[in-house]
């Protein structure tokens, strides 16, 4: 009798497997822009790049500025069009210097 039941119990299984699988090779809902789509080394460079930045602006909010800009610069590197990177860079600078004055 449980040889009846998992024999009827496999169909269901195999079943929502195939689902599975399905869903797993249907298209994502990225909204990739053409240049990225067209070459892997873009896509990878601008992962990095929105890394570095979200890096980045975690160490500002931790007080680590100097990290920051480090992060930012490497991101401005990598992407030399990216037009929020200078106001970031811009305000880190202004922030650490405003504490370098502070503690002298």
């Amino acid at each position: 009798m449980q040889r009846a039941r998992s024999v009827q119990s496999k169909p269901e299984e195999d079943a929502s497997a195939q689902q599975d699988s399905v869903s797993s090779a249907a298209p994502s809902d990225d909204t990739d822009t053409d240049e990225e789509a067209s070459s892997g080394s873009e896509t990878t460079d601008t992962g990095v790049v929105r890394e570095e930045m979200s890096e980045g602006d975690a160490y500002m909010r931790a007080g680590k500025y100097d990290i920051a800009l480090r992060k930012f610069r490497i991101a401005l590197a990598l992407d030399p069009d990216n037009e929020d990177l200078p106001d970031r860079i811009e305000r880190a600078e202004k922030i650490q210097a405003a504490e370098d004055n502070a503690v002298r």
